[in-house]
């Protein structure tokens, strides 16, 4: 429960910060990335409620038409989690690689039901560079919030030997 209002705030100011600084240059999906690393990290129903929240949440503060954010990033909590439990995550790479995967998943679902629709979309525009943006953040700040797991985990849980 502590995961899914420490992500929540964390989703709400990113997503205050994204759409009066800068609202067209391309920065890391967050809540996608929040999505992804709860997929494989910790699978669970509340997971999936985080993720249509998150998405919600986003619709609501970008503006956009609502349910499209929810659906995608259900869709990739869910497809990640069967990808995960065949495949780990288990360095930088492949976390950067997942996690560019499932921007591209998402915006091209996103692209699809636009277009289904009748809005204007432009894909080359939009979703490429946010894949890319995404993918190349996507390992440090997973790394980020494993740290910041570990470091809330009591320390008669944690191994011995880690100080921090």
């Amino acid at each position: 429960m502590k995961d899914f209002f420490g992500f929540t705030f964390i989703v709400i100011i990113y997503l205050a910060f994204r759409t009066t600084v800068l609202p067209s240059v391309p920065i890391p999906d967050l809540p996608l990335i929040i999505v992804f690393f709860l997929s494989y990290k910790r699978p669970c129903l509340m997971g999936l409620v985080l993720a249509f929240f998150l998405g919600y949440t986003s619709d609501v503060l970008m503006g956009s038409i609502i349910g499209i954010t929810s659906f995608t990033l259900v869709f990739v909590y869910a497809a990640n989690y069967l990808v995960a439990t065949r495949f780990h995550y288990d360095n930088h790479l492949l976390r950067a690689i997942g996690c560019g995967i499932a921007t591209l998943a998402s915006g091209t679902l996103a692209f699809l039901i636009l277009s289904f629709i009748n809005e204007d979309v432009r894909f080359f525009a939009n979703v490429v560079p946010q894949t890319v943006v995404t993918a190349f953040f996507a390992p440090f700040i997973i790394t980020l919030f494993e740290r910041g797991a570990h470091i809330r985990r009591p320390r008669s849980q944690r191994p011995e030997g880690e100080s921090f």
